[in-house]
């Protein structure tokens, strides 16, 4: 073979490739003396030559450097909204613990309610003595009162301890969910941080291949004007094969990312819906509460308006 520029194989009628399309001079596409070209030229000379495996080389980058980079902006849309639920499960957190604050709020002013109640009774059996004069008739009395009013508050106590230990669970489960997300939070920031390397790095490459588009350009126009139609057609066709090939792998890479957020956002609506019964069970349980003290503080009123009748 002469190895002066701008010419093919004497035996061949092929112009060798670059340095870096060796692999292809294993697969006997060259002669004896292509194969040595391909050891011994240099870059520049092979860009000047223009072979088309150099262009398709070339090309097979830049397509693929899209296809990255479409897939990266697919990632971070998702990391968007996997981060706007979360800020949205943080708010209903919070609102959580508001309620759960305003319920010990109100248990305590029950108490003190009650509290003020029987100091009231006491001093209305102080004030007011019965009609009855046998003295085992009053005690009798006044110990089934007194009975009942214990038993009572012996069982509003053991419900107000169950409540707290209830709200205690409770708030250890935000907690440790607040954990989770504070968790889930770190790792996207990281994820985060490495994409935008990765958006940089993109950046410079996208750089890199537009300076090298023109210099593409020039070569492809020395390749139409020395070479034939239908070589390249035969290596367009290979590498449409490899790009179909890779566009499957991507699609079904995509469909599992699919699968994988759809089981996220079931499982987030099934902790929506828990917390959400459990507050309503908070609530229709402190109604009960809150009607049960109002009937205990009627008792007295109505007692008083009894003697008061007997009297008249």
């Amino acid at each position: 073979m002469t190895r002066t520029r701008n010419k093919s194989c004497s035996n061949c009628g092929i112009i060798p490739a670059e340095k870096y399309m060796r692999k292809l001079a294993d697969q006997n596409l060259y002669c004896n003396d292509c194969r040595e070209a391909l050891v011994n030229c240099s870059k520049k000379e092979l860009k000047n030559l223009g072979h088309p495996y150099y262009l398709n080389f070339k090309k097979l980058k830049n397509e693929n450097g899209r296809l990255k980079n479409n897939q990266r902006r697919n990632e971070t849309q998702q990391l968007a909204t996997i981060q706007k639920e979360r800020d949205g499960l943080v708010a209903q957190l919070t609102d959580l613990q508001i309620a759960l604050n305003k319920a010990n709020k109100e248990i305590q002013d029950e108490r003190e309610i009650h509290e003020d109640s029987l100091k009231i009774q006491d001093n209305w059996y102080h004030r007011l003595p019965p009609n009855d004069t046998n003295l085992k008739n009053i005690l009798t009395d006044f110990a089934q009162k007194y009975l009942k009013l214990n038993w009572k508050n012996k069982v509003k106590k053991q419900r107000i301890k169950e409540l707290e230990n209830y709200l205690e669970i409770v708030n250890h489960l935000a907690n440790f969910q607040l954990q989770e997300l504070q968790q889930t939070n770190k790792l996207l920031q990281e994820q985060l941080t490495k994409i935008k390397q990765e958006n940089i790095t993109l950046k410079l490459d996208l750089e890199f291949v537009v300076k090298e588009k023109d210099e593409i350009k020039e070569d492809c126009r020395k390749v139409i004007q020395n070479h034939q139609q239908e070589f390249q057609l035969q290596e367009l066709q290979q590498t449409s094969k490899l790009l179909q090939k890779q566009l499957t792998k991507l699609q079904q890479e995509n469909i599992s990312l699919k699968l994988d957020l759809e089981f996220v956002a079931k499982e987030k609506d099934e902790i929506k819906e828990d917390c959400q019964k459990v507050i309503q069970n908070h609530q229709e349980e402190i109604l009960q509460l809150q009607q049960q003290i109002q009937q205990e503080e009627l008792l007295p009123r109505t007692m008083t308006k009894l003697t008061f009748w007997k009297k008249c």
